[in-house]
């Protein structure tokens, strides 16, 4: 048995199928994460940080030497020092072992989402940027992005890639933050510090973890189409070794692959590349709303001092988060909505 931690970053939008705060699914929820294409422009803007347009690239990146490529697993595309790199553009992801039955367990605090946190709370979901709060009416997600996929209803073209989670538990991992202390954004009325990473946790029975890819359309992205030599709706596996402490670490970005951070980032008043997360959106026009950096709660918390010694390693330099990409929180389509796209 072992351990798998992910982490996701970047432009990652996580859709629930219960509201995080209801007491009754605290332990039997589960959560669609969907990564956002941004070969096209955004809805209502068109830079970044008003800088030129940047591509996002979805990558899974985990240690090199975590890797089996033994008998037909896929390889890796690419190798950046100690990290071995998948390319992710349309595919959807899933665990070997998982089911369909809602066993998530989505982290909440009652007392966080506003403000600054506290080192009690700060694992709470509540800290991913709230579309709901941005802009109401927007939060809600286009049912083509989350139903079941074949070739006779294909994914809708705003999702680059897709992943569920149905077991474990997944809560918000680090904040976006600078020297001086965790950022705190403001859109419309509201405050918060924003999560720059998420984790996800789940236990795994098998010697290695086995996470299953599929190519859900043909991909722009050659190397993508070297790994699937079958064509899209086929499968390929990726195996990964568990380390000396029994952990398989992993993390799915979505950012530009040669991301280099500002010297401050505050000089950076918002993201515009989160507009792309309104493509998700129900709404036929939506409001498009991004976070702005507002002011700085102070001091930066020191989250390695509150988790266990065998996950500090993912609190290093490079397991960390962009200050200017992060995630977002969606809702699902009302159930008559729904209903009304399958039919």
């Amino acid at each position: 048995m072992g351990e798998f931690i992910m982490s996701f970053t970047g432009l990652c939008c996580f859709v629930p199928d219960h509201d995080i705060t209801d007491d009754s699914h605290r332990g039997n929820n589960r959560m669609m994460v969907l990564l956002v294409e941004t070969k096209n422009d955004p809805p209502g803007h068109g830079g970044h940080g008003g800088h030129a347009h940047i591509k996002h690239l979805p990558l899974l990146v985990c240690p090199y030497e975590s890797v089996d490529r033994a008998g037909n697993s896929r390889t890796e595309d690419d190798r950046e020092g100690k990290w071995a790199i998948f390319f992710l553009d349309d595919q959807e992801i899933w665990l070997e072992e998982a089911t369909d039955e809602p066993q998530l367990q989505v982290i909440y605090y009652g007392d966080s989402g506003e403000e600054c946190p506290t080192l009690e709370n700060a694992r709470s979901f509540a800290w991913v940027a709230p579309m709901a709060e941005m802009s109401p009416g927007s939060q809600f997600i286009k049912y083509h992005c989350l139903y079941e996929v074949d070739e006779a209803h294909p994914l809708h073209t705003s999702v680059t890639t897709r992943m569920k989670l149905t077991k474990g538990e997944v809560g918000s991992k680090s904040f976006a933050a600078v020297c001086g202390g965790d950022i705190k954004w403001k859109f419309r009325n509201h405050r918060q510090v924003l999560s720059d990473s998420v984790y996800y946790k789940v236990e795994f029975n098998a010697e290695n973890l086995v996470l299953n890819t599929k190519l859900i359309r043909r991909s722009e992205n050659e190397q993508v189409m070297k790994a699937f030599p079958d064509g899209p709706f086929s499968v390929r596996q990726i195996r990964l070794r568990q380390n000396p402490q029994s952990v398989v670490e992993a993390a799915i970005r979505n950012m530009p692959r040669t991301y280099v951070p500002t010297t401050d980032p505050l000089s950076e008043p918002g993201d515009s590349h989160f507009a792309h997360f309104y493509k998700f959106s129900s709404q036929g026009n939506p409001t498009v709303v991004i976070p702005q950096k507002d002011t700085l709660c102070s001091p930066r918390l020191d989250l390695r001092s509150v988790v266990p010694e065998r996950y500090k390693f993912l609190y290093e330099p490079d397991h960390g988060g962009s200050p200017t990409c992060p995630p977002t929180m969606g809702i699902r389509p009302p159930d008559e909505e729904a209903s009304e796209r399958k039919e």
